[in-house]
């Protein structure tokens, strides 16, 4: 007789989901476009029920229009997994799907070995984790710390309220609290994702165990001179905001080589904006910003205030006005110790190469944290490519990390 920890997952099943997911909203470009609440993104959850169903499980929407899936006793506290199937524009087949449709094929598993489950098991499908309205809303709303007033005034980048678009799909926005689960129901959250970085593929292993996610900080440096002619202004009457600008983001880099970093930090300055944008008109104002990620909060804040001093300094030396405007804070999420250890544990067991590692990329998981033990599980990225077309994992290496879920999830659930 087959024991639960001889259990495998049927991996050309797997794959077949996920091509036929892929196939849901692919775009003319050569990507997916499933954006929350979109005609591709409805039509996807009708897909997800259908499969869901056929898996054995109970199916409903709820509030927010999160899908959940489950199976299992009625009562007793939830061993919750699942990810998203909302993309970005022109996104990869794997970046959440491959979360969501893992957790359907362990329940296929389970139903097929006709295990029996100590606790109730769901799959959940949370809603708009990429943001097109309101990053994370799904997870955000089960977890009861969605705001109401970021609910109310979220909308997308067409101008559509998040709240016309919810009731434009039959959910009344006045009701979202209802997604929200009750405190302690949900016992322990585990999500498998693909890395979305080279870091794996780089050292040659098959699975990430994550220890945390970092925090993420989004500031806005704008600085304010004056415009005037490019030729007839010598250079020390100028008030440049661009020369400053670039000065400021130059000595805010060297940071990182003078004891502002550890191994989890990361700093982007990933656009810029110059007005009024003529080569022959010296800019009167610039926007910078910075994101800026780190596992360790006080490493994240110490950073960002020599950075904030460097913007007053530069502006200051090159007589421009500057303006700083944190646009948006997400608090680092730390994993479970006891599932940290779990999953290393399992990966050892399989035989799997793995490692602990932080996730620089926000997940459903660090809303799931707030309220229940939580864990993640990474498989490679191919080139550490993540939201575009080319995203991709070894279909070997995909079934090793829903094995690795598979197993873990049966030690929480037997």
């Amino acid at each position: 007789m087959t024991g639960v920890s001889d259990l495998r997952i049927n991996s050309a099943r797997l794959m077949g989901d996920l091509e036929s997911l892929a196939a849901i909203g692919r775009a003319s470009e050569g990507g997916i476009h499933r954006a929350a609440f979109s005609d591709a993104y409805r039509q996807a959850v009708d897909w997800l029920i259908d499969r869901m169903q056929a898996a054995g499980m109970e199916t409903r929407i709820d509030a927010v229009g999160n899908v959940i899936g489950r199976m299992g006793p009625a009562d007793g506290a939830v061993i919750m997994t699942g990810s998203h199937i909302d993309t970005v524009r022109n996104g990869g087949p794997l970046d959440g799907a491959l979360g969501v449709l893992a957790g359907i094929e362990v329940a296929r598993v389970l139903s097929e070995n006709k295990v029996v489950l100590g606790a109730p098991y769901e799959v959940v499908a949370f809603n708009d984790e990429e943001g097109a309205f309101l990053s994370l809303m799904g997870a955000m709303a089960l977890s009861g710390t969605i705001r109401d007033e970021d609910l109310q005034s979220a909308a997308n980048a067409e101008g559509v309220r998040l709240i016309d678009a919810m009731r434009e799909s039959g959910l009344d926005p006045d009701r979202y609290h209802q997604a929200a689960y009750p405190a302690e129901s949900i016992a322990k959250y585990l999500e498998l994702h693909i890395e979305q970085g080279p870091v794996l593929e780089n050292l040659d292993l098959e699975i990430g165990v994550v220890d945390g996610i970092v925090c993420q900080r989004n500031i806005e440096y704008t600085f304010r001179g004056q415009s005037n002619h490019a030729g007839t202004t010598p250079m020390n009457m100028r008030r440049d905001t661009f020369r400053a600008a670039a000065e400021f983001v130059t000595h805010s880099y060297a940071l990182l080589d003078q004891g502002y970093a550890n191994e989890s930090t990361r700093m982007t300055f990933g656009t810029c904006a110059i007005a009024p944008g003529y080569s022959n008109v010296i800019p009167r104002e610039t926007t910078v910003r910075l994101d800026n990620r780190d596992l360790d909060e006080s490493s994240s804040a110490r950073l960002v205030e020599r950075v904030a001093q460097i913007a007053v300094e530069t502006a200051d030396k090159y007589n421009v006005e500057i303006d700083i405007n944190e646009r948006c804070t997400n608090p680092a999420a730390l994993m479970d110790g006891g599932l940290i250890e779990s999953l290393q544990a399992v990966a050892r067991d399989l035989g799997y190469s793995h490692q602990v590692m932080p996730s620089g990329a926000g997940h459903d998981a660090q809303a799931m944290a707030l309220i229940c033990k939580a864990g993640m599980i990474f498989v490679p990225s191919r080139r550490g490519l993540s939201h575009h077309p080319d995203e991709w994992t070894a279909p070997e290496l995909l079934a090793k990390g829903v094995n690795v879920l598979l197993q873990a999830l049966l030690r929480e659930l037997s």
